[in-house]
């Protein structure tokens, strides 16, 4: 157990260094350029046709080539590396579960994980294509808003196992 704890903090470490110089590109260096606008995988509760367009005809050719080049890479390395660590500390804080509750601690960072790549994918077409239609956009916000909800329930999940002592019988 102690291995697979000096494993789960290294991994830990390494997806909020990853996630740092995420925010650090993708955030910092982008959103002044969009006149402050956040990037499309940052707005929760996801955006609209005239949104999308906003943020679009803000981009400049430079700050499109960030978005799809630097930013994609590391957009592309952090939803792995953070669904493993959610699925580790799942896995260890659920030892003592029922196994449908280990399957969860699996499911739903899978979940995440998979909507976050179709997230990507959607976004980076719309930044590199001509202007997507509404119906492109209204996909990619709601698989945005779908990344997320999946993120919550992963954190209220792992806060359950943290709290909740499956060894003793109620």
């Amino acid at each position: 157990v102690e291995q697979l704890m000096s494993k789960l903090r290294l991994l830990t470490i390494v997806t909020a260094v990853n996630y740092a110089a995420l925010i650090g590109v993708g955030v910092v260096k982008v959103m002044p350029a969009t006149r402050g606008l956040k990037p499309f995988d940052l707005r929760y509760f996801g955006y609209s046709y005239e949104d999308a367009l906003t943020y679009l005809t803000a981009l400049t050719f430079d700050t499109a080539a960030l978005l799809i080049g630097p930013v994609r890479w590391l957009d592309t390395s952090f939803p792995l590396l953070f669904a493993a660590t959610l699925i580790g500390w799942g896995w260890l804080l659920a030892k003592q579960a029922p196994d449908h509750i280990k399957g969860l601690t699996v499911l739903l960072p899978l979940g995440y994980l998979s909507l976050d790549y179709v997230e990507n994918h959607l976004v980076a077409k719309m930044i590199s294509g001509a202007l997507p239609s509404a119906e492109q956009v209204q996909m990619a916000s709601s698989v945005t808003v779908g990344k997320f909800l999946f993120v919550v329930a992963c954190v209220l999940l792992l806060a359950v196992l943290g709290y909740r002592d499956f060894s003793k019988k109620e």
